[in-house]
């Protein structure tokens, strides 16, 4: 299953589920991955779309000193679970990888 099938189901399995801050987390997710698709007019490999994981983490990881310093806890634990959840889809996709070239 590739990662874009991954994201899919995961938004499917959340919107049955009805958990909120996963849906919209896959859902915007799966937009960044799409806007850079249009807008470089180029379909991403499962790398390239790990890179665009990876650097929603690292938005988010940013914000959290921001939601800190302005005693935002509701936003703090929010963002928390977000990085959870696109960790998770990293980390699975990643160690798939490893094992396929073992």
């Amino acid at each position: 299953m590739s990662l874009k099938d991954r994201l899919q189901n995961d938004f499917k399995e959340a919107m049955k589920a009805r958990d909120e801050i996963r849906k919209n987390t896959v859902n915007l997710a799966r937009a960044a991955i799409k806007q850079y698709e249009v807008d470089n007019r180029e379909e991403l490999d499962e790398q390239g779309i790990l890179t665009i994981l990876t650097k929603q983490v690292k938005m988010r990881k940013d914000a959290l000193s921001d939601f800190e310093k302005a005693g935002r806890t509701d936003l703090l634990e929010a963002y928390n679970r977000e990085i959870q959840i696109l960790m998770s889809i990293c980390r699975s996709s990643s160690l798939k990888k490893k094992l396929r070239r073992l």
